[in-house]
């Protein structure tokens, strides 16, 4: 039995009609999560590549991802307290609505601060490192609420088809908006292409708002309880398997998050042009995703989430072999849909399963803090290794640092025999305990 599974449910019931509702609600707001991070992260990043920013500051702008991974520090507080002046949408979504707000008008701050396409010399890098930064901790409180809106309205029955529909919104604000935002880049230049993507995050309110809120027994009853509750549920239900429960987290994603960063600097050392990635790595990707988020969510829903850990931690780093190659060759089309089948395909599979598995983690009294110090610890080691991603680059080469991603996701891999065991463990205990 998950942790949490014996925390008040939602009242409604989600076998009764509400299924469908909420599962459209949690696909909207994968959208929503997905967009701005696309943007944190590809978006910058190729902005910066295509500017000819040298690759040492495109790697060390990725530590303004760095608030999603020490979000837990103020997810208690949206746990605790109702957003002002919207507390009459319900504790999640009122802090929803807000959030969207704020990502749409940090997204048109970054439009006025980014380098030009004839050089860099009159950039401010300050301004424009400010901005990204604001948009980050911005979109990681949005994820704090988001994530507890989804493990709150969803029975563990349905976390492996909540998990897929989830991410295939995610996966789709990434290449859908990312295609987009491309395409508005080739022809108007970034900053036009990052004030449409404001525009099109101030849209995802309209999904917030006809969304359910969900009904738990209701907000921690003081500060002190929000902050200290999440940490002794977790002790109580892992005990000194803990530490290895936070290391095994903090390393299984790694491949995926290190090296999405160096994608951007590949393709355009390969000679791919905007429009080229936005057919391929957007429009292709976005098909191969969903494909693979959907499949994932299927099989978790059958085989279990413990055996697709294992599967699909594998295959996730070994699709970073596919960027491996694609450094190896001259400019291919052929190769660069390979790649992008592969990576999209095995991500899509291995988000799918660790959303799940992160949500079987949280104990619903407390889930926006507790899924926020999951997530936060995973984003801290792909932050981390995407910061020095660049240097690593420029010395060993962009087909040597994909295969030392590969590597990388080694010890995670190895964890999950251990992970299975302590989890099996805990279940037995809890079931003797009920």
């Amino acid at each position: 039995m998950d942790a949490g599974t014996h925390a008040p449910r939602p009242k409604y019931s989600f076998a009764r009609g509400g299924a469908g509702r909420i599962m459209v609600a949690v696909g909207a707001l994968g959208f929503a999560s997905g967009l701005p991070y696309m943007l944190v992260t590809d978006g910058i990043a190729f902005w910066l590549a295509d500017a000819k920013v040298p690759l040492e500051q495109i790697g060390l702008l990725a530590l303004v991802t760095m608030p999603y991974a020490l979000k837990f520090l103020w997810a208690p507080l949206l746990d605790r307290y109702p957003v002002p002046l919207l507390g009459a949408l319900g504790r999640r979504r009122g802090w929803l609505v807000a959030m969207q707000v704020v990502c749409a008008a940090a997204l048109a701050a970054i439009a006025m601060t980014g380098p030009d396409a004839e050089g860099t010399q009159e950039w401010l890098w300050l301004p424009f490192a400010v901005f990204g930064l604001s948009l980050s901790i911005v979109s990681a409180s949005l994820d704090i609420v988001i994530d507890a809106y989804r493990t709150d309205a969803l029975p563990p029955w349905a976390y492996g088809p909540g998990a897929s529909v989830y991410v295939a919104g995610y996966r789709i604000a990434s290449m859908a908006g990312g295609s987009l935002m491309f395409l508005i880049a080739a022809r108007a230049g970034w900053s036009a292409a990052f004030v449409g993507m404001g525009v099109l995050m101030g849209l995802t309110m309209v999904a917030t708002l006809l969304a359910p809120e969900p009904v738990t027994r209701g907000a921690p009853a003081t500060l002190g309880e929000a902050l200290a509750g999440p940490l002794r549920s977790f002790a109580r239900a892992w005990g000194v398997w803990l530490p290895a429960v936070a290391v095994f987290v903090l390393l299984y994603r790694l491949p995926d998050l290190a090296g999405n960063r160096m994608v951007a600097p590949l393709l355009k050392d390969r000679g791919y042009t905007l429009e080229e990635i936005a057919l391929v790595r957007q429009h292709l990707g976005f098909a191969v995703t969903i494909v693979g988020a959907l499949a994932g969510g299927w099989v978790v829903a059958r085989v279990g989430i413990a055996r697709c850990l294992l599967l699909f931690g594998v295959l996730q780093a070994a699709s970073n072999g596919a960027y491996a190659l694609l450094a190896s060759v001259p400019h291919s089309m052929a190769h660069f849909a390979l790649a992008v089948v592969v990576e999209n395909g095995c991500n899509g599979l291995v988000a799918a399963t660790f959303t799940a598995y992160l949500m079987s983690l949280c104990d619903h009294r407390y889930s926006a803090a507790q899924y926020a110090m999951l997530s936060g610890l995973m984003f801290l080691g792909g932050a981390l290794a995407s910061a020095a991603s660049g240097f690593i680059a420029e010395r060993s080469g962009m087909a040597s640092y994909y295969w030392i991603t590969v590597v990388a996701g080694a010890p995670g891999i190895a964890m999950v025999p251990l992970m299975l065991r302590v989890r099996s463990r805990r279940d037995a205990a809890q079931r003797a305990a009920a």
